[in-house]
Order: C-alpha cells, then structure tokens, then sequence
C-alpha cells in the first residue's frame, strides 16, 4: 500500500514462472484478492494451488475479516514448491464456496552452453 493514499501498487505482476531446474522453490508468493460479497464479518478465506493432474501443491485457511462488500485481501505463501514444469490452477474460496481461479504457467528454461575459448 502506499502511504496516506490505500492505493495499492503491485510489481511483478506474472502468469508465467521461468525455472531452470525443478523443483523449483519460490520464497515469496503473494496472491491479491478483489472480491464482492452480500454481508460483511469473519469469514474462512481458503487458497488452494493445485498441480496439473489436480492435486494439491498448497492450501491456506484463514480468517479475515470482511469489512466491506466490495473487499481485498492479499494472502501470502512462503517457499512455495513447484515439483515439476506444468499449469497450475489457483483456487480461492470464502466460507466454502468457489470465488474464483487462476491459471500460473511454470515454464522450463533449458540453460544455454557456450564454448569459450
């Protein structure tokens, strides 16, 4: 957020991951959230990030408190663990019911041998 203004700026903002070996640990992850909502109060915020064949990479629980009906919230992931190259979908629900998707992209880079003499 920047200061006095609630505006928030977001920097590297990406659909697609680049690795060069797997798997790949990626140390900070933050997903922002904008959502619309009938009533406001505590609410169970859970994230699931799934690997391609659907299983689970990751999943969050967490209780926010939603104080408006039309809310953001930013979740963070720590040393988050790619195994393997592939799509990933990130799910997002509140009190159980789906709100919305996403799809990453985690891209294998092959690294590039030079001859130098």
């Amino acid at each position: 957020m920047t200061a006095h203004t609630n505006n928030l700026n977001l920097i590297g903002i990406f659909t697609n991951i680049n690795a060069e070996h797997f798997p790949l640990l990626y140390r900070r992850f933050d997903l922002v959230i904008n959502f619309d909502i009938d009533t406001v109060g505590i609410r169970t915020l859970r994230t699931v990030v799934l690997d391609n064949e659907g299983a689970d990479v990751i999943q969050s629980d967490v209780a926010i408190n939603v104080t408006s009906t039309t809310f953001q919230v930013i979740t963070h992931f720590e040393n988050l663990t790619f195994v393997k190259p592939g799509r990933y979908e990130l799910k997002v629900y509140i009190d159980g019911s789906h709100i919305g998707s996403r799809m990453l992209t985690v891209n294998p880079v092959l690294q590039q041998k030079t001859n130098i003499a």
